[in-house]
């Protein structure tokens, strides 16, 4: 398992429990871009379609692929062009250009949700998010790579 797989995995499996709770119970504040693989997913708004905001979470295992929930696609079959993922976003309420020299804000090209996922048990909930593009910082031919981007 790479570096903080055992975390990734705790994460996942406590998800399901973090969702239904209003508030996450004995969490941290996280030291600003402590956790480059941590990726922020955005729903498009259903009243301004130009207009994306913070609905998920998930991890960059690749520079074109993100591991996340299920449950943060609740229609179905999901949109992949209603969904844009957040690389490298600390501060969710600043752009790009304000977060880190790595934030980028990408296009979904697909969206792969487990086959056996149970939207009432939460049983598999787990997918998978291709990029449209690869998170440049994450690409290890890009000049700027950075390994710690990858769980």
């Amino acid at each position: 398992m790479r570096r903080g797989g055992a975390a990734l995995v705790s994460w996942l499996a406590c998800s399901a429990a973090a969702q239904r709770s209003p508030r996450i119970v004995n969490g941290v504040t996280a030291v600003e871009f402590s956790l480059p693989y941590q990726v922020s997913i955005a729903a498009q708004s259903r009243h301004n379609p130009h207009s994306f905001y913070h609905s998920c979470g998930g991890s960059l295992i690749h520079a074109s692929w993100v591991l996340t929930a299920a449950h943060c696609f609740p229609s179905w079959p999901p949109v992949a062009a209603a969904h844009q993922i957040r690389v490298h976003f600390h501060h969710l309420n600043r752009s790009a250009a304000q977060n880190h020299a790595c934030a980028q804000v990408l296009s979904v090209s697909e969206i792969h949700v487990h086959e056996a996922y149970n939207n009432r048990t939460l049983a598999n909930d787990i997918a998978l998010v291709r990029l449209a593009s690869a998170a440049a910082c994450a690409e290890p031919s890009s000049p700027s790579y950075d390994e710690s981007m990858l769980v």
